[in-house]
C-alpha cells in the first residue's frame, strides 16, 4: 500500500472515530457527558471551574443552570473518581473569590 493511500485511510478512520464519541456524547444525560469531561480533563487536580471550562471548549453544552456540576462533582466522587484535596479561591469574578473544593482524580 502507497503512503498517500494509507494516510487517507488514517485520517478517513480518525474523522470517523469523531464522528462515534460526538454521536455517543450527544445521546446520553447532560450529566453523564459532564461525567466523562471530568473523566478526561486533562490535569489530575482541578477545581469544577477549571473542568466546566475545559469541558465547555470540548463540545460540552451549558446546563440550564451552571449550579448543575456541583451534583456532577458529587457523583463522580460518589463513583470513586475524585477526591477531594484542599481549597482554592476561584478565578470566576461574579464569585468574589470564595474557596472551592480542590479535587483530585483517583484513577
Amino acid at each position: 500500500m502507497d503512503l498517500v493511500l494509507n494516510h487517507q485511510l488514517m485520517n478517513g478512520m480518525n474523522i470517523k472515530i469523531k464522528c462515534v464519541k460526538e454521536f455517543n456524547m450527544k445521546n446520553k444525560s447532560w450529566k453523564e457527558r459532564a461525567l466523562e469531561c471530568v473523566n478526561d480533563y486533562p490535569h489530575n487536580t482541578f477545581k469544577t471551574e477549571d473542568v466546566r471550562v475545559w469541558a465547555y471548549g470540548h463540545g460540552l453544552e451549558k446546563p440550564k443552570n451552571c449550579r448543575s456540576w456541583g451534583g456532577v462533582i458529587l457523583e463522580a466522587k460518589k463513583r470513586g473518581m475524585v477526591k477531594s484535596v484542599g481549597f482554592m479561591l476561584v478565578d470566576n469574578p461574579k464569585a468574589h473569590k470564595t474557596p472551592a473544593s480542590v479535587w483530585k482524580r483517583i484513577n
